[in-house]
């Protein structure tokens, strides 16, 4: 949900720094659209390496740090 939610603002950024500024103001909120998607998939990656998935017979799936 984080994620989800950062993305709205960066793409409602973008909107407004289309409609409302030069086009150099547009493209430095595209190079931190790239940037924060760097991270999302770093941390996605270090969050998935580090997290265990337990599944146990008739139980829903855990997931253990």
């Amino acid at each position: 949900m984080t994620f989800t939610g950062g993305m709205r603002s960066i793409s409602a950024g973008s909107v407004l720094a289309n409609t409302y500024f030069p086009a150099a103001v547009t493209v430095t909120v595209v190079l931190g659209m790239h940037f924060q998607q760097m991270l999302a998939s770093f941390f996605g990656f270090i969050l998935e390496k580090h997290s265990t998935v337990v599944r146990k017979k008739g139980d829903s799936v855990k997931i253990i740090s």
